[in-house]
């Protein structure tokens, strides 16, 4: 389709286009002007480097209205055009769009431009080595990192050129006189219709082993910490700081903020706003470096630190006026192994030696510390809780987090860590198995059965909806942050598959989970419970359900090694002969001997757990050498009255469901036998009103502050009384 340009009273003769739009410094600021004297405005805002307005080609002169959607682009840098309308599509540079405009063979006007890289090659011919790069030497740069950044000098007008790269194609150019001599009597300026750049931005990914980089003000000073080693990044000016730049850091696992020390004395200013003073000498005194520091700890959250440059002062005690990174090296005399201490708080001289065996023993690390004892769950430690379907996981977990949180012994026998002032640590639940009412009925049964859990209520966090999956990019952030804003010491994650987005059973996404749960871990020091799934067994073996397995989990491999230790649960017997009764087994623990292993008894009609016993295993079980089966003694009144005295003070179910277990025998005939040692036996009683609120407990009536009691002896085929063992 032909175009029409219309030379009427609609375009601007060429005179007028004589006004200069060839005088821009850049090609893209050209277009723009060319087309704002067309009356085609650009859009307030630039995005992405790229001017927006209305297509001269298809539209009508005019700007773009509030909401209205844009299809002409052009490229603030090389003027490159398009237009997105699929009936136009026309694209360009200033050279087809001057010929739309009938001003291309102006010989009046001037025409001549060279590249951003032809110009900077002149700029760096111009920076030879020598006197005229003492400025950069001063600041401790090496004549390596001047020509690996490409700074260059303009002799045409005096003064040094910072470009500003993208690999090593320069995008922009800033300038620098050390005199002072650019406009306004500034050392900083941008060249004409440049915007504000993060400089050497491509490191904003971190370093490449160990994933930090160093934020700091200014270009030679970035360039002094990429000298050094470090990865690093600089903005212009400690107040320059834009949104968008926080993009260039997503990848980064810590972020170092090292902005200059401005010393406050230097920095009072008149009629100061934050001060509320008129006069200088009335304002208090700012470091503007440091203000601005603390914007970005807040905006980067967990992954940041600052590191403050110490101020110091020359050989006559007086102060000076700020620190910054080439002042700290060249000024003060830091070395690199001061500034590894100052930042990172060690004394390396480089960020990869480590400690020796000597160092280690001079320093030992600290004891472990337990939260759950028995080294159930270390602090900052990893607790793998696995089980077949329908074993119990979840209600296992809701009980350890009712325990964690109240300070109440879990299970009656793993004692939870001592706190001040209150007993208990935060623990964050994020369940993902049962409706927000399921578990509202669940936590309020476990309480009901075990009143003291209700001490958990202040301390137990429970979240059902906040989504994210550990496998994503952004989720060490995004649960970084949930543990920090709710200061939980334990998170809980109930299961593991409801926090995946991709394969489970894949290593590479097992790898990246488990690592954003590591990086949990190291930056808040909280203590990770995981539930997830043995894999379905195709059959049995001799009607009974197989032993628990670490090999049985559910995917990758990476599952088994991770945790500090592993609770494995099965069923006790076949699944459908005892649906609600479960075998607890601990292993692979790291910090201590895995606990012996315990079979939980509940009924249908409750979660709660109504025993808990010690459970053997016997490898010679003809019936199934790979079942787990209690200890079982013969049920008399010999074994009954010693097993009572073992076992009291408890409550009359408690005792049943123990003496069950023990056994090997329903309840219904542990009581015929229990209550024949508590009629005949003088030393054993019930106490209580029997009541929900109050069961009947059995007790011993001779405690440790009496007299040992010493029975006579007596026939056991007649025996009346029993003595103490």
């Amino acid at each position: 389709m032909a175009r029409l340009v219309l030379v009427g009273d609609q375009r601007k003769s060429q005179s007028e286009q004589k006004s200069s739009h060839r005088h821009a410094p850049t090609e893209g600021e050209a277009a723009k002007m060319l087309l704002e004297a067309h009356d085609y405005p650009a859009r307030a805002t630039k995005q992405g480097g790229q001017y927006q307005f209305r297509c001269p080609f298809h539209e009508e002169p005019g700007p773009l209205g509030r909401g209205e959607k844009t299809n002409f682009y052009v490229d603030s840098n090389t003027s490159q055009y398009y237009c997105q309308s699929a009936s136009c599509a026309e694209k360009g540079n200033l050279l087809t769009l001057e010929r739309f405009f009938g001003v291309a063979n102006d010989p009046s006007l001037n025409t001549v431009y060279t590249s951003l890289e032809q110009r900077l090659k002149q700029f760096e011919a111009q920076l030879p080595k020598g006197d005229r790069r003492k400025p950069f030497y001063d600041k401790g740069l090496t004549d390596a990192t001047i020509e690996r950044f490409r700074f260059g000098y303009d002799q045409d007008k005096g003064h040094y050129v910072l470009p500003y790269l993208e690999g090593r194609r320069p995008v922009a150019f800033r300038y620098y006189s050390p005199e002072g001599n650019g406009p306004n009597g500034s050392k900083y300026w941008w060249e004409s219709g440049t915007e504000a750049r993060l400089y050497n931005a491509g490191d904003g990914i971190g370093h490449q082993v160990t994933g930090e980089v160093f934020i700091a003000e200014g270009e030679a000073k970035a360039a002094l910490l990429c000298q050094l080693g470090y990865a690093s990044v600089a903005i212009p000016g400690a107040s320059m700081w834009k949104p968008e730049w926080s993009q260039a850091f997503n990848l980064a696992k810590k972020i170092y903020v090292c902005l200059d020390n401005d010393n406050p004395d230097f920095h009072k200013y008149k009629n100061c706003r934050k001060c509320g003073t008129v006069e200088p000498e009335d304002c208090h005194g700012h470091n503007p470096g440091q203000e601005n520091a603390a914007k970005l700890m807040d905006l980067f959250g967990h992954r940041a630190q600052n590191v403050v440059l110490p101020l110091s002062a020359d050989e006559n005690g007086e102060a000076y006026k700020k620190t910054d990174i080439n002042e700290y090296f060249m000024r003060d005399g830091g070395n690199g192994n001061d500034f590894a201490a100052l930042a990172m708080g060690h004394g390396k001289t480089s960020p990869f030696v480590v400690r020796s065996l000597k160092d280690i023993r001079e320093n030992p690390p600290d004891e472990a510390v337990f939260l759950v004892d028995q080294g159930l769950l270390p602090k900052g430690g990893r607790l793998l809780v696995t089980g077949a379907p329908k074993a119990g996981k979840s209600i296992f977990v809701e009980n350890l987090a009712l325990s964690i949180a109240s300070g109440i012994p879990f299970l009656r026998r793993f004692n939870i860590a001592n706190t001040n002032p209150t007993p208990g640590h935060r623990v964050l639940l994020l369940d993902r198995e049962l409706s927000e009412r399921s578990l509202f009925d669940r936590l309020n049964a476990l309480i009901a059965e075990r009143p003291g859990y209700a001490a958990a209520e202040d301390k137990l966090l429970i979240d059902h909806k906040m989504q994210f999956r550990l496998d994503e990019p952004d989720a060490a952030t995004h649960l970084i942050g949930l543990i920090q804003a709710n200061q939980a010491e334990v998170v809980i994650l109930d299961t593991a598959y409801k926090f995946f987005s991709g394969d489970m059973e894949s290593s590479k996404n097992v790898a990246k989970a488990l690592a954003t749960l590591d990086a949990a871990i190291m930056e808040t020091g909280v203590s990770v419970i995981l539930t997830h799934h043995h894999r379905k067994k195709s059959g049995n073996m001799n009607g009974k359900e197989a032993a628990p397995d670490p090999d049985s989990v559910v995917g990758s491999f990476l599952w088994t090694g991770w945790p500090n230790g592993t609770v494995l649960l099965n069923f006790l017997n076949r699944r459908v002969e005892s649906p609600f009764n479960t075998i607890c087994s601990f292993a692979a623990f790291r910090d201590a001997a895995p606990p012996d292993p315990l079979a939980l008894y509940r009924d249908k009609e409750s979660i709660a757990y109504t025993s808990v016993v010690p459970y053997s295993f016997d490898d010679d079980d003809s019936g199934n050498g790979n079942a787990w089966s209690p200890d079982k003694k013969k049920l008399d009144y010999d074994n009954m009255a010693n097993f009572v005295l073992e076992n009291v003070p408890t409550t009359e179910e408690d005792l049943l469901h123990m003496a069950a277990g023990a056994f090997g025998v329903k309840t219904d005939t542990a009581r015929l036998v229990l209550l024949d040692v508590l009629d005949r036996h003088p030393d054993f009683f019930k106490d209580g009103r029997g009541t929900r609120n109050s069961p009947y407990m059995v007790k011993y009536k001779y405690d440790k502050e009496e007299e040992p009691y010493t029975a006579p002896e007596v026939d056991m085929g007649t025996q009346t009384e029993i003595g103490m063992p």
